[in-house]
């Protein structure tokens, strides 16, 4: 469990001096085919210092040890959008700092981030969305990785959105085949039966217009939307 030695604060200018670590474990903890460039992410920083009504509001944090305030030993990187929810985009924990609670500490402090935007919106937060890479070969060490990531989504309120395959586009190299992502919900101010097939396919239109600027006419959506079947929430545990 995280201790009063670690503490969580919010990278507010891309000027940061955490930002080149930061960096070096985003680069180091994800494959190439699952990041974006990242200089989305370091220009994000100045972007969330300004609250705007009904847009879009990006949050970088950061857990630091106090004392070592140059190693981030985890970071979250995600948006509240208007009219949607919570989405997050990354979140990764140096490997030296499994089992402090880090991990569950970033996703717990995210939520309270979306539900605070939200209110400034004058509305409640529905859920908090995320996609995962599941392993893509038969290693034991990658598919033990999988299940661990599993339990700390259902430890911190996350579901499976079973029946869909969600197929998102290789920034990094848009040559590549796209990559076959799972999602993942953590509802939050809405009961679990409000999830119906309908709104979650909803959701996952939304998922493709808000974050990834896709619509129906796009072939990866059209897809994913064809490979809808009896879409419900289940444990996250069943991913696998």
């Amino acid at each position: 469990m995280l201790t009063k030695r670690f503490y969580i604060r919010e990278i507010l200018d891309s000027s940061d001096v955490v930002l080149p670590a930061v960096r070096r474990l985003y680069e180091s903890s994800l494959s190439v085919r699952e990041q974006i460039p990242w200089e989305w992410i370091s220009r994000a920083a100045d972007g969330s210092r300004a609250w705007l009504p009904d847009k879009k509001r990006r949050h970088l944090t950061v857990v630091q040890s106090k004392g070592k305030e140059e190693k981030p030993l985890g970071f979250t990187f995600g948006t509240y959008i208007p009219r949607f929810g919570g989405y997050i985009c990354y979140v990764a924990v140096d490997p030296m700092a499994r089992g402090l609670g880090v991990a569950t500490a970033l996703y717990q402090n995210f939520y309270a981030l979306m539900k605070e935007d939200a209110q400034m919106n004058g509305t409640t937060l529905p859920f908090v969305i995320w996609e995962s890479h599941p392993p893509q070969s038969d290693d034991p060490e990658e598919w033990e990785n999988w299940k661990a990531r599993l339990r700390l989504f259902e430890k911190t309120g996350g579901y499976w959105i079973k029946g869909v395959k969600f197929l998102a586009p290789d920034y990094m190299n848009e040559t590549n085949h796209p990559l076959e992502l799972k999602l993942f919900i953590a509802p939050q101010e809405k009961p679990l039966t409000w999830f119906t097939p309908h709104r979650l396919q909803k959701i996952v239109r939304g998922l493709y217009r808000h974050v990834y600027h896709l619509d129906s006419r796009d072939s990866l959506v059209k897809q994913t939307l064809e490979s809808m079947n009896q879409l419900e929430l289940v444990p996250a545990n069943y991913a696998i």
